[in-house]
Formats: structure tokens, C-alpha cells, sequence
């Protein structure tokens, strides 16, 4: 049984929130959506908004999983989608204005923390596990930021972080045992587009502004 408790703090508000669970359509609200704290396989959502125009979509499969997303701001948008996804985990922050991210997920125990600052900024993570997980943190701080993350196979991490305007990055990794840092602070930074493929490791630090905002 999964219990869905609805508030309208503010009546007023245009935010929306939209909570798919096991297929079934089960709240489309203004304000606060909240599902109650799960028994077995019984999934958990939280969506938290504060703001005007802001949008939050989750969607979840047979199998469970945790999803939250809290939003403070105007005209942003989050969406999170777990299959399969028993003991994982989705994690989306957001202050700002018109920002967007989205998590997708399938398999079990793995962790995908979204966090984006500012305005304008992008941010996709997909992650598919067979059975140890995957983990991911992406942290965009700033305006106009591009960031997309792909990960698929078991026991991968990534840590991306972007602090400036403008700046672009991308991590994809197949196989297991994969290990990505990438971060860019400054403005206008290119992709270094890391891509990898069984028991590899990376690091990569980006800074300064050596190019013309585009």
C-alpha cells in the first residue's frame, strides 16, 4: 500500500507536481507532494516546491526505490524516472530559475544526486546496474551550464561539478569498476568528453576563461 499525502500551502502557486508509481497516475497537484516512508518494496517520494512555474515529474517501476525533489525558484523542471530500482536512490535540488534535470535509473543500489544553482543550467544522468550499483554526483553552480552523465554497468562513480557560465562536460562509462572526476570552474570551458570502458580511473580539473562566450 503506498499513501500519498497533498497540501496546497500556497493555492495560488503554478507549480506542479506529478507522481507516477507502478504505472498508475496517483497525484497531479499545485504546492507539496509527499508519499509516506515505504514497507518492503514499496517505493518513496518526496517533492518539495517553493516558487512560481516549477515542475516535477517521477516516475517509478515495480521494485521500489527513493526519489526526492525540492525546488525553490521559477520555471524549473525535474524529472526522475527508476525501474527495477530497489534500495536506489534519486536526488534532485534546485534553486534558481529555469533550470532543468533529470535522473533515470535501472537496476538496484545505485545513488544519483542532481544539484544545480543559478539559471539556465542543463543536466541529464542515466544510470543502468546489474546488480552492485553505480554512484553519481553532478553539481552545477552558475548560468547557462551543460551537463550529461551515462553510466552502464556495476560498482562506476562519477563526481562532476561545474562553477562558472557557459562550461560544458560529459562522462560516460560501460562496464565495472569505473571511477570519473571532472571539474570545471570558470567560464566558457570546452567538453573534455571522457569516455571509458572497464576498471579505469580519471581526473580532470578545468579552470579560467580562455574563450569568448558563445
Amino acid at each position: 500500500m503506498i499513501e500519498i499525502n497533498v497540501s496546497r500551502k500556497r493555492p495560488n502557486r503554478s507549480d506542479k507536481a506529478c507522481l507516477v508509481i507502478l504505472g498508475t497516475l496517483l497525484a497531479s497537484a499545485p504546492a507539496m507532494a509527499s508519499a509516506a516512508a515505504p514497507t518492503g518494496l514499496n517505493p518513496s517520494i518526496s517533492i518539495d516546491q517553493i516558487g512560481q512555474s516549477n515542475q516535477a515529474m517521477v516516475a517509478q517501476g515495480a521494485g521500489g526505490g527513493h526519489a526526492q525533489v525540492q525546488q525553490s525558484g521559477q520555471s524549473n523542471t525535474a524529472t526522475v524516472n527508476q525501474t527495477r530500482a530497489m534500495g536506489s536512490s534519486a536526488v534532485v535540488g534546485q534553486t534558481g530559475s529555469q533550470q532543468t534535470g533529470a535522473i533515470t535509473q535501472s537496476g538496484a543500489a545505485s545513488l544519483a544526486i542532481l544539484s544545480q544553482t543559478g539559471s539556465n543550467n542543463s543536466a541529464s544522468m542515466t544510470q543502468s546496474a546489474t546488480s552492485r550499483g553505480n554512484t553519481a554526483t553532478l553539481v552545477q553552480t552558475g548560468w547557462q551550464n551543460q551537463a550529461s552523465l551515462h553510466q552502464t554497468g556495476d560498482n562506476n562513480t562519477a563526481s562532476q561539478n561545474q562553477l562558472g557560465v557557459g562550461d560544458v562536460q560529459s562522462v560516460v562509462q560501460t562496464g565495472d569498476n569505473n571511477h570519473a572526476a571532472y571539474t570545471q570552474v570558470g567560464n566558457n570551458l570546452p567538453d573534455m568528453k571522457v569516455v571509458q570502458s572497464g576498471s579505469a580511473t580519471v581526473t580532470i580539473v578545468q579552470t579560467g576563461s580562455p574563450f569568448a562566450p558563445r
